[in-house]
């Protein structure tokens, strides 16, 4: 092996290949751009070459080979969509018990599982309801009798 400081510069820049880690775990220990002597053998491989993307965090991956380049890409599993809140403009999350609204049947968020924050189509109904059974509670719990008079 040679030691660093003999090593034989190459004059052209097609010569040089540069590769820079995209990992941010490689960018905590050194910034540096990493340099590579390729020598072209004449099947048009090239020996001892560093691999572009050593831990590729991307979908596809580019593969250069002498002259001609060609990209290929991985099959990437698709994941599973989150329960999202059925409420327009959120994202979030949606409860898994106490989201479920009994009017219109949408899942919620905990910001939204309140009828009244998620504009309820049957909050005019459920507002009916509860008027009505607090007035017959109400009705049953007045007294028949007729006060006692002195």
């Amino acid at each position: 092996m040679s030691d660093i400081n003999e090593m034989e510069i190459p004059s052209r820049a097609d010569e040089i290949r540069q590769v820079t880690p995209k990992d941010p775990m490689h960018e905590i220990e050194d910034k540096s751009t990493y340099h590579a002597k390729i020598k072209k053998s004449d099947s048009g491989t090239v020996p001892g070459a560093i691999p572009l993307n050593s831990r590729s965090s991307s979908n596809s991956s580019v593969t250069s080979t002498g002259q001609s380049s060609r990209r290929v890409t991985k099959k990437t599993s698709k994941k599973k969509k989150k329960n999202a809140c059925y409420f327009d403009t959120c994202s979030s999350a949606a409860s898994k018990f106490i989201g479920d609204c009994n009017f219109c049947k949408g899942h919620f968020c905990s910001k939204h599982r309140l009828m009244e924050n998620h504009a309820c189509n049957g909050l005019t109904s459920c507002k009916e309801q509860l008027h009505q059974r607090n007035a017959d509670k109400l009705e049953a719990e007045q007294t028949k009798a007729p006060k006692i008079q002195i």
